[in-house]
């Protein structure tokens, strides 16, 4: 088996609108061909040189793209990507009518350091284009999605009076847990929230000090 080294799951980049090339480096032997190299290339902007134009046009928006990367708060300490996850599924936790939230560690990108804490950030965080949805899980459905490793959910510690859990996670978790289990369209609803990374800015802008969406909620670890 050959080394691929994917840099990214191709799966996250396939349903954040992004595509990748597979590429075989081949040399000519006699009558036979060797592998010199092999991979995964994602088609992102810094795979072909920069276009002289397009800088050019670009400079005019540079004071508007400076604006964009407003300061959000100030953090009195540096956080793992342990901690934001665990304050991103608190910001979940907090979308009306969640009972229970559906996120992964991988999923976080990377830390941030200590002091101000600007927009672009929390993109390279959490790099997410597409919005949220929530999906409707029966009971059994949820005891079922709760064993899946590569999951952590994050639960009221009572289940609701109807049995529904509405779970509150991203398109592409969705997605992923509507193959798994095999669900319907119906049973996934998109909700009406700014892309991911803006929608998580937006919370720590509004969230207070402590924020308790979450209290007393109960987290499990794959």
């Amino acid at each position: 088996m050959f080394r691929w080294q994917p840099p990214v799951s191709l799966n996250i980049l396939r349903n954040n609108r992004g595509f990748a090339l597979a590429r075989a480096d081949l040399k000519r032997e006699g009558n036979a061909w060797k592998l010199l190299d092999q991979r995964i290339m994602p088609m992102i902007s810094n795979t072909a040189p920069a276009d002289q134009e397009i800088q050019a046009a670009m400079k005019g928006y540079s004071k508007k793209i400076a604006e964009a990367d407003s300061t959000v708060l100030r953090k009195g300490k540096a956080m793992e990507r342990d901690e934001i996850l665990a304050l991103y599924m608190a910001a979940l936790a907090a979308v009306p009518e969640s009972n229970a939230v559906l996120y992964s560690r991988e999923s976080i990108r990377e830390g941030w350091a200590k002091g101000e804490l600007r927009a672009s950030a929390i993109f390279n965080s959490v790099p997410w284009t597409t919005g949220l949805v929530q999906l409707d899980l029966s009971g059994a459905e949820f005891a079922s999605l709760r064993k899946v490793k590569s999951y952590e959910v994050l639960r009221q510690p009572i289940p609701p009076a109807d049995e529904r859990w509405k779970v509150t996670t991203s398109e592409f978790f969705a997605r992923s847990v509507m193959q798994r289990l095999k669900l319907p369209p119906d049973r996934v609803r998109p909700l009406a929230t700014p892309p991911e990374y803006r929608f998580f800015a937006e919370y720590l802008q509004s969230a207070p000090a402590k924020d308790e969406s979450a209290a007393g909620w109960i987290l499990e670890k794959p």
